[in-house]
């Protein structure tokens, strides 16, 4: 167990702190208590905060618009909203970090693909299809929003790996039910 204590004048240098300890072998728990402590002439308001975290939110490329939204309480920032895909949720907490005056962050951003059922099944079949253990095996996905369901037969347990892999691919898969028979 380690236990971090002190003072840094950012929230990203508390990061950096715990990701140096992190990698460290034997490190199975950390304790941490780094207070961020803003050495600055004046005080930045929660207000202040919000307006930069939206604003550096918005000039990010990787962050479409009007799909995050900001929330500041004494300099801790929690954002909340939906984005399709993971990148979109780590592009918004990793422009918003280094905002000066933040404290603490809560991610929040919950992914919610937009993909018909119909859509990921198509992708799953062609994903089958172009898979030369897959291609003959008589293999079906079913596909209800980001749940699919994998039925048919294979013959080894590496074919069903293969499977699960090609319906994991598809984007907009959040569970996976695998149904296939082994014989």
């Amino acid at each position: 167990m380690v236990t971090l204590t002190g003072r840094v004048s950012s929230y990203s240098e508390k990061e950096t702190a715990e990701g140096v300890v992190k990698p460290v072998r034997g490190v199975r728990g950390i304790a941490e208590e780094i207070e961020v402590k803003i050495f600055s002439a004046y005080d930045t308001s929660d207000q202040d905060i919000a307006r930069r975290a939206a604003n550096m939110i918005d000039w990010n490329v990787s962050v479409p618009k009007d799909t995050v939204q900001v929330k500041v309480q004494k300099g801790w920032v929690t954002l909340t909203g939906k984005v399709e895909w993971q990148y979109q949720k780590n592009a918004a907490a990793d422009t918003v970090r280094d905002v000066g005056g933040v404290v603490g962050l809560s991610n929040l951003i919950e992914i919610a693909p937009r993909v018909s059922a119909a859509a990921v099944k198509k992708r799953i079949e062609d994903a089958f299809k172009r898979d030369a253990e897959l291609g003959s095996q008589g293999i079906r996905g079913r596909g209800l929003g980001g749940s699919v369901t994998l039925r048919g037969k294979v013959h080894i347990w590496s074919e069903r790996r293969a499977a699960e892999r090609s319906a994991w691919s598809a984007p907009g898969i959040t569970t996976l039910n695998d149904q296939k028979a082994i014989g």
